[in-house]
Order: C-alpha cells, then sequence, then structure tokens
C-alpha cells in the first residue's frame, strides 16, 4: 500500500521531476532540520518496521493516540540510532554519506523531537501521505503535482485518498439519484455508515483541537483532510433528513457538533496571516456552504481608522424570522435548559491573535482580540424524553467570531444561531451599534475597538450574570439612546418600567428607567465593590421604583415575577463605572416621584457627572454616547 525506500530511490532515478518534488517534500515539512537526507535515514527503520500501518491506519480518532505515537516515535529514534553500526549507505540520488552525518543528523531528530514525540509522528504521517501521493502521481505519468499552499480541496481527486465520509456521500447521491426505495438494505447500510463516520470525526476533532501547533506542511494537511470529511458528513446528514431516513432534529443537532468541534478548532490553531498568502481565512466558507447559508449571520463591521465611523448592520425582525423559516427549524418558546444541571453553562473562550508580518506591505499588521463564545454541546444532555436531540436545546448562546484581518481592520463577527438566540435583543435595536471610533468627549482610556467591547460585555455576563444573560433579560448590546427610544415610544409601558443592557463606556450593566411618560433615566452601571459583596438582582429588587422588568422580545413583567427564580442562588458578582452619561442610582431611593427639576439633579451630580433623557431630545438630538 505505502511505496517502500526502494521504490522511490527507483522513482527518483527514471523521474527527475519525482525527485525535485520529494526533495521540495521533505525540505517543506521538516523546515530544515533536515532535507533530501532524511530518506535515508529513515530507509533502515522501513525495512525493518512497518511504521506507515502503525501511524496511519488507527488515525486520531483513538483514545491511545497520543501513547501510541510517542512510543512510536522513541522505537523510531531507537533504530535510527542502531543504523549508525554501518558506515555509509546510498542516498536517494545515488550519492553516499559518511557516519558523522548521520550523528548530525540523529542528533537534530533528538533535538527537535525528544521531548516531543506525537509532534515527531505526526509529521511523519503527513510526510507519508504526501510520499504516496507522489509516488501514484509519477508513477503512471510524469505531470507535475498541484500545489500543495491552498488549503482548500485538490483539483484533482487522484492525489488524496479517498476518505469514509467521501466515499459515502458520493454513494448515498448516486443511490438517490437513482430513485431508490429508503427500505433498501444498501441505503440502510449506507445511513449506518455515515452515523458510524460522524461519530469517528467528532472523535477526530476533539483529539485535533487538543494537538499542538507543529508546523504549517503538518496543519494545513491535517486541517483541509478534516474539512473536506466534515463537509462531506454534513451533506450526507442533509441528504439522509430530506429523504426522511434521519429526523430533522438529530441531523441539524449532529450539524452544530459537527461545526461547533471546527470552530473551536480553528480558534486554537488558525493562523492569521500565511506568509505567501497573506490573506486571512476563518475557515467557515470552507464547510459545507449549502448547509451554513440556512444557520449562520455574518454582520460586517467596518473600520475605517481609529478616528472615522464605525457601523454594524443589524438585522431586523422581519429579516430574522425570513431566515429562521428558510432554516426549516421548528421554533421553540422558552430558555434553552440541561436536565442534568438545570441551565446550560457559557463556556468563553479568548485569544490573543499574534503580531504577524504582511507580506505585501512589509509592515507588521497588529491584531486585536479574537473572540470565542460557544456553548458546551453534550449530545447525553440534551436528549428529550423521546430520545431525540433537540437543536433548540443544544444552542442557547450565539458563537460569535470576531477578527481583524488587515492592517486597517474590517472585522466580521459571524453569529451560529437557534430560534432561540434572541438576536433582536443581544445585537441591538435596527439602529447602529457604534457610533463614534473616538469621542473627543471621553478620556482617552475609553476609546475601545469593537472586538474590545463585545470581549468585556460577553466576560461580564459569564463572571456576573449568567443566568440573566440565558434568561434573556438582557437587552444586551443597545445604545442609551436606542434603549431610552424603547421605552418612551411604546405606551404599554407603565411609569417604572426599566430595562437592563450594556453600557457603551464601561461594557458593564446599567440600567434605563422609565420616569414618567416623558421622561428616562439613564443610571449609572453598578460599582464592583457593589456586586462583589450582593448579587445583582438583590441590588435591583431592592429598588422600589424598578417596578416592571422589560424583556428584549418587548414583554414587560413584575420585577418581583420576573427576578424570583433567579435569586435562589448567588455567585461572585464585580463591575465598574462612574462616567458621564448617567444619573446617579440616588434618585431611585428618593420619596418624590415627580420630575426632578434642573436645580435638583444639579443637587444629585457626583463631581457633576449627570444626563436625563427626554422624548424632544431624542426626537431632535443625535446620542453622544457612543462606543468608544
Amino acid at each position: 500500500m505505502w511505496p517502500t525506500a526502494k521504490e522511490l530511490r527507483s522513482l527518483c532515478d527514471n523521474s527527475p521531476r519525482a525527485h525535485r518534488e520529494l526533495r521540495s517534500l521533505y525540505e517543506r515539512l521538516w523546515s530544515g532540520v533536515l532535507g533530501l537526507e532524511l530518506r535515508q535515514v529513515i530507509d533502515p527503520v522501513l525495512d525493518y518496521k512497518d511504521y506507515a500501518m502503525t501511524i496511519v491506519s488507527p488515525g486520531l480518532d483513538e483514545p491511545d493516540a497520543p501513547l501510541r505515537f510517542g512510543q512510536f516515535a522513541a522505537d523510531f529514534l531507537r533504530q535510527v540510532t542502531d543504523t549508525l553500526a554501518e558506515s555509509q549507505l546510498p542516498l536517494l540520488a545515488g550519492q553516499s554519506v559518511e557516519l558523522d552525518n548521520y550523528q548530525r543528523y540523529r542528533n537534530c531528530l533528538l533535538e527537535r523531537f525528544e521531548k516531543s514525540p506525537m509532534d515527531f509522528a505526526l509529521l511523519m504521517r503527513d510526510c507519508l501521505i504526501r510520499e504516496q501521493c507522489i509516488f501514484q502521481q509519477f508513477s503512471s505519468t510524469d505531470q507535475p503535482l498541484p500545489a500543495d499552499d491552498d488549503c482548500g480541496p485538490p483539483a484533482s481527486k487522484q492525489i488524496r485518498l479517498q476518505s469514509d465520509a467521501r466515499r459515502d456521500n458520493i454513494a448515498l447521491k448516486m443511490l438517490l439519484e437513482t430513485g431508490i426505495d429508503s427500505e433498501a438494505p444498501r441505503l440502510q447500510e449506507l445511513t449506518s455508515s455515515i452515523r458510524s463516520t460522524c461519530d469517528t470525526l467528532l472523535k477526530r476533532l476533539s483529539v485535533r483541537a487538543k494537538l499542538k501547533f507543529v508546523g504549517k506542511g503538518v496543519y494545513e494537511s491535517e486541517l483541509a483532510q478534516l474539512a473536506r470529511d466534515a463537509q462531506d458528513t454534513l451533506e450526507s446528514l442533509q441528504r439522509l433528513r430530506d429523504c426522511q431516513l434521519l429526523s430533522a432534529d438529530e441531523a441539524a443537532v449532529t450539524g452544530m457538533r459537527l461545526l461547533a468541534s471546527c470552530l473551536v478548532m480553528n480558534s486554537q490553531s488558525d493562523r492569521v496571516i500565511k506568509k505567501g498568502k497573506a490573506k486571512y481565512e476563518l475557515r467557515l466558507r470552507h464547510l459545507c456552504p449549502h448547509y451554513l447559508s440556512q444557520r449562520l449571520l455574518t454582520l460586517r463591521v467596518a473600520v475605517l481608522t481609529e478616528e472615522l465611523m464605525q457601523s454594524l448592520e443589524t438585522l431586523n425582525q422581519e429579516q430574522l424570522e425570513k431566515l429562521h423559516s428558510e432554516s426549516g427549524l421548528e421554533s421553540r418558546s422558552g430558555q434553552c435548559r440541561s436536565s442534568a444541571s438545570g441551565e446550560v453553562v457559557l463556556k468563553m473562550k479568548f485569544t490573543s491573535l499574534p503580531r504577524e508580518t504582511s507580506h505585501s506591505g512589509g509592515g507588521v499588521c497588529h491584531q486585536k482580540f479574537a473572540l470565542v463564545a460557544f456553548t458546551e454541546l453534550d449530545s447525553n444532555e440534551f436528549r428529550l424524553p423521546d430520545g431525540a436531540l433537540s437543536l433548540a436545546l443544544c444552542c442557547s448562546q450565539p458563537v460569535v467570531f470576531i477578527t481583524h484581518d488587515s492592517q486597517k481592520p474590517a472585522a466580521t463577527v459571524t453569529v451560529l444561531h437557534d430560534s432561540l438566540a434572541a438576536l433582536p435583543g443581544r445585537l441591538g435595536f435596527e439602529t447602529e451599534l457604534v457610533k463614534s471610533a473616538n469621542d473627543v468627549n471621553k478620556p482617552p482610556s475609553l476609546n475601545k475597538s469593537l472586538c474590545d467591547f463585545v470581549f468585556a460585555c460577553l466576560k461580564h455576563a459569564k463572571d456576573f450574570c449568567p443566568k440573566l444573560w440565558s434568561e434573556g433579560l438582557v437587552f444586551g448590546f443597545a445604545s442609551k439612546a436606542a434603549a431610552a427610544s424603547k421605552l418612551l415610544c411604546q405606551p404599554n409601558y407603565p411609569i417604572g418600567s426599566f430595562l437592563l443592557r450594556f453600557s457603551e463606556t464601561t461594557s458593564y450593566l446599567s440600567v434605563t428607567w422609565k420616569r414618567s411618560d416623558s421622561h428616562v433615566e439613564a443610571l449609572e452601571p453598578f460599582s464592583p465593590e457593589e456586586l462583589k459583596s450582593s448579587k445583582l438582582e438583590q441590588l435591583l429588587a431592592g429598588k422600589a421604583k424598578l417596578r416592571y422588568l422589560v424583556k428584549p422580545d418587548g414583554s414587560h413583567q413584575a420585577k418581583d415575577i420576573a427576578l424570583r427564580p433567579l435569586l435562589q442562588s448567588g455567585w461572585s458578582q464585580r463591575g465598574r463605572a462612574s462616567l458621564d452619561g448617567y444619573v446617579p442610582r440616588a434618585v431611585l431611593d428618593q420619596d418624590d416621584e415627580s420630575i426632578i427639576t434642573e436645580s435638583d439633579m444639579s443637587a444629585l451630580q457626583l463631581g457633576g457627572i449627570a444626563e436625563e433623557v427626554t422624548l424632544r431630545e431624542l426626537m431632535g438630538q443625535d446620542d453622544s454616547d457612543g462606543l468608544c
């Protein structure tokens, strides 16, 4: 199955082009540690031990893969040492090498891989696969091998092994096109095979996400194969769902699990800038475009310069409903629950992208934060009474990617959602989220990028108000003017209604309170000292003037009823804000229910900080407190 050292030597003698491809392969994979002479060191070991089947056949999906790879690498290095007993051996090109050169090669191997044998095994695995591709290509014809730099699917199907996922997908497509009966044994056999392949792929993705980055060649080859397998598997799931061989819920949730695994894997390993490409690909576009097109919202954020305007394209309710109807997913009410723990745990991972050199301009492209907020998906915890898996029970929080990809940054936010994500509330109203990137009226320390803002908001939600967020009681990224307009422009909200939103300046939770039919206050966010000593729900419950909680879906509920389930248990709190644009919360403790005068407002200022928002101001004046 795998070409031996002798077969490769013979191929190189007969084909100079194959010789050049192999030389390029070794130099690319081993990054200068070993060149063409690598094959010479491997030759005796190949004849002694069939390491090809040892490290390739079982694959990465076995639980003992790391231990087995490490043992193989240790055995291999020992056997390389044994070859030093021979004074010289023929090289791939028919030359010879002295004994001291073997010692040098051995030392290079030990220095680089002795403490990380798994890295060595992965490089060997990739080397073997590419060797086989070259051997198959040039043993039949002397044609140049397509470039290996691109991570997309290869142009020629002859140069890569056909995976089980690809084979099953093609077979299923052909069977369905012939109009075969759904009860046919072959179709049932393919369905079982696709289920098994999907489980195996999930294991491979789980293992791959934990592996250390070992080099461009190995990483790109491994990731590209996993991406192709994921695409084939998702297309197979879609076909099984269309012909009713797989329930819609099971097909959807399995697809979501695959996508979530791929997203986590990419967030840990993907390089921002590829030398020679200078183009960052999130690889979502490489995965099942037809499946993703119904389940991904892409919100483009134009960031021209730090001094100019930023804007976010938000989706209105009509667009969201259309998107949900096109996805074919059943709409469910209520919040996502786990039968095991009673709530879904919001997992977050914040990674700082590296500084890289842009090959085109030669300058340094400084990357901000890449933010990944994802919900851990565990099928055992989200089973319905009938044993089926529900998409709505698996993903209560969006999966968000935010990244800058050029020296004049342009950010893209990609949201993997379901009907419970409450996107209108989580993403603000039909107004711009970001108004000004650099407000001259704010201290320089408050100037933030969109990444910094969302990073802080979601981290605050995770640390201090996870229940408020998961229950859908927080409006999310709504501007101060939009929140005030929400309370004033809908007369059905009684006096004393309030909503919770993230402050544009501090990313902490702030209360917008309807004081009268034409008067709304934006109250200063809660301080870290307050949140450390008392739960946020308790602080809200203690304010008698806050009577009705307005939810992102537009409904309102008595505060005591809305907060009662959240007051059962506590958790540590933190946060702070004392910045311009907010009214002191002391107004909530006053006995006088009437609108205070300008002199009264001046007396309540904390260090000159105060603001009131009226309906007249909303109609004739822009909100100056945009995200900075």
